[in-house]
Order: structure tokens, then C-alpha cells, then sequence
């Protein structure tokens, strides 16, 4: 069933044997998206970004990425010595 502009959210119409008591049946049927194309390209981005890190922090020297953090330290004016 599609919806239109100006539609009523649901069909009301008495239950059979019911003889007009009050009890309605609801014929609308509404369904989500479960994710959008931004959610998958940021969960996709950051995925990688994870992956990426582990991989340059895993196979890197210790010495180097000390050497590169003592750098940015003094890049971004922070004492460290």
C-alpha cells in the first residue's frame, strides 16, 4: 500500500463478528530504512581509519613512533623536556 499527501495514517473499519463494538483492524503498513548511505560511508571511513592505525601501529619500529609523537609535541608548542 502507498501512501499519499493528505492520507490518513490508518483504515478503520470493524472487525468481522464484531458488529460495530469499537474493535478495528489497522490495514497500514509502515516500514523503515535501516541505514542511510552517509551512516554506511562513516562507519565504512572509520572502519578503515581503525584498521589503518592498527596496521601502521603494529608494524612500526617503537623508536619511530615515539620519534613522531615527540615531534607533533613540538609542532603544537607542547613542552615535553
Amino acid at each position: 500500500m502507498t501512501r499519499k499527501p493528505g492520507d490518513l495514517p490508518c483504515v478503520m473499519k470493524p472487525a468481522l463478528g464484531d458488529e460495530g463494538q469499537g474493535v478495528t483492524d489497522m490495514t497500514t503498513k509502515t516500514t523503515a530504512i535501516a541505514a542511510t548511505n552517509t551512516d554506511i560511508l562513516a562507519i565504512a571511513l572509520a572502519a578503515l581509519m581503525g584498521v589503518g592505525l592498527i596496521f601502521v601501529a603494529g608494524f612500526a619500529n617503537s623508536a619511530t613512533i615515539h620519534d613522531a609523537a615527540h615531534d607533533q609535541r613540538h609542532a603544537i608548542g607542547f613542552p615535553c623536556h
